[in-house]
Formats: C-alpha cells, structure tokens, sequence
C-alpha cells in the first residue's frame, strides 16, 4: 500500500473529532517516542498508524497482529530467533524490530499479549535492545513502535492483565480514534471516497442518506466501506432508495427501534401531564406517534408536520440523553428534544 495515497482518508474530515485527530497525528508523527492508538474495532488504527509512519520520514513499517501468535512464535516474530532456539527452529532468523531498522513496528492489539511478551517489549522500549530467542547477545534497534488496541488498558491494568509501566510508557503519546457515530458528518465524504477507492458508481436519494446518519455503525468505518462495496456493486449505475438498504439498517431505524419493545415503561409509567414540561409533553407525543406508526418514519413525520430528516435528529437526541425517557420530572432527565 502506498502510504502516501488516499486510502489514508480514514482520518479526514470536517467533523470537530475527525479534525482534532489529523492536528494529534501531526503533533507526535515527527518524533521517536511510542504512540498509542485506542479504537473500537473498525475505527481505522492501522490506517492511523500507517499516516503517522508516512509523516515520519521513517522507512519501512512492518506490521504484526499480536492476537495471530502464540507465546514463543510472537516472540520469534518479533525478535528472532537462533538455529535450535525451539522445536522446528532449523535456521537463524532475523525478527521484525531488527528488520525494521529505522523505521516503524506497528503492534496491533497489544492488549492482547501475554505478561512475559509485555515485559520484553518493555525493556525493548527502555534500553532499544533486545535478544533474539536462544541467544545471549543484544541487539539493538532504531525502530519506532506505534502499538493499537480496541480494549481499555487501564481496565486491564487494574486487574492485572497488562503491566502498568508499559501502559504508562505507550500512553503518553495517545490518539483516541473516534467511532463513526461520533463524526457521522464525514459519512458523505467517506462514502465518495470508497466510491473512489473500488471505481464504483452510485448515488443515495434523501431516504437513504438520511437513513445512513442515523444507523449506530457498530462496525464503524470498516463497516461503512463493505456497505458502500455492496451498494456500488448490487446498485451499479443507479440512485440508491431506503428501500435498497441491507434488513439490517432498515430494522434498527424501523419497527425494532421505535416499537414498544424499545421504550418498555417510558409509555406506560409517565408522570401525570401536569408534572411534565412542555417539551416533556412534545418528547411523549413523538414517542407514541413513532410507535403508532410502527417506526414508519416518513408517515410519522407527515403526522407530526415535521421534516423526516428533523425526526430522525430528534429521536437520536432522545436516545443518546442521560435520561432516557426524556420526558418526567427527575432531576437527570436532560429534556434533549
């Protein structure tokens, strides 16, 4: 992959925290210090890491996925190992810190290795030496480590799965890569750029677009580049409808989102009207015209004389407050539509 193309956009955008996280990659890409990404699965860590690796000068990047290997085969992965280090061990080899030279060793899902793999990248890290399996000479290397992970390793830490002098040691350079749900003003120009990427050609109508920035994204970005593959393949040349979406995405935003089922006790154990705020009593009225409609958001809205797009953002609004009936009288209800 070229580093230096396009296929680096996962960070791009005009979004507040896709913004804040290009300044963050600028900051540290140019010095020699670990960096720490933390991501949901699907969030682009490798992309990040391949951006902060072509910003750096540094050259090449080697990667290794800290989840593939078992104990002693990660370490020979990663420091080498000597003829006879092990069984099957029938030749010298030359592992990726000292194959990396000056350049960069990405470690995906670091949180993922064992205590004693922990304590050598430690070291690794703290001297930038190291011994490679079944040998007693140190070795050293120049070679920048930009580790990944999706899990919280200060959580971890806590209950003694991960060291916390290595956590101390990779968190003071840390990018927090956000989900898509949180900069879902960059979906359009993600979409135009995996168009771009797989030579595709489609168009979404209002339905659609609208329907796409409400859908949670659990897979995040990842997620939205095999939607858009699927949509440019199956609609090629067309203008994509709600309708043509994948069940999945139209059944969150439908009748499995807004029925009863998804507010259990907000419709039927409300406060008496007189306790209720007028924007309480407009949360309610939203909330039983959706459900009335059985999530058919187009008819609701007609019913409510508001825009669908307007609906949607309310009933986002609702879902994501600190309360979540969104309209009683507690104290921590946040009235959010």
């Amino acid at each position: 992959m070229n580093v230096n193309s396009r296929n680096t956009r996962f960070g791009v955008g005009n979004s507040s925290a896709a913004e804040e996280m290009q300044r963050s990659i600028a900051r540290v890409a140019p010095f020699p210090f670990p960096v720490l990404l933390q991501g949901e699965t699907g969030t682009g860590k490798e992309l990040i890491a391949r951006r902060i690796h072509s910003m750096s000068g540094r050259s090449p990047m080697v990667s290794v996925d800290c989840t593939g290997l078992s104990g002693e085969l990660f370490a020979s992965e990663l420091f080498g190992h000597e003829r006879g280090a092990f069984t099957g061990a029938i030749s010298a080899r030359i592992g990726l810190l000292e194959s990396a030279g000056n350049g960069t060793v990405f470690l995906d899902e670091i949180g993922e290795l064992s205590l004693e793999l922990q304590t050598r990248i430690l070291r690794f890290l703290q001297e930038k030496e190291f011994r490679r399996l079944g040998s007693n000479q140190f070795r050293s290397s120049g070679c920048r480590v930009v580790a990944a992970t999706h899990q919280d390793l200060r959580s971890l830490v806590a209950i003694g799965r991960f060291r916390e002098d290595l956590y101390q040691r990779l968190q003071v350079l840390r990018i927090v890569l956000p989900p898509l749900r949180d900069r879902i003003s960059d979906l359009r120009e993600l979409i135009d750029h995996f168009k771009l990427k797989h030579a595709l050609n489609f168009s979404l109508d209002q339905s659609a677009t609208e329907a796409l920035h409400y859908y949670r994204w659990p897979g995040n970005i990842r997620e939205l580049e095999n939607l858009t593959i699927r949509l440019g393949v199956m609609h090629s040349n067309s203008v994509v409808s709600f309708s043509d979406l994948p069940s999945y995405v139209i059944s969150e935003i439908t009748e499995s989102s807004y029925n009863a089922k998804a507010y259990p006790s907000e419709l039927e154990n409300l406060s008496s009207l007189h306790d209720c705020s007028l924007k309480s009593i407009q949360n309610r009225h939203i909330l039983e015209v959706v459900k009335s409609t059985q999530g058919r958001m187009e008819e609701a809205a007609s019913i409510l004389g508001i825009g669908r797009t307007t609906l949607y953002r309310k009933l986002q609004a609702l879902r994501s407050s600190a309360h979540s009936c969104g309209y009683c009288t507690s104290s921590s209800c946040t009235g959010a539509v």
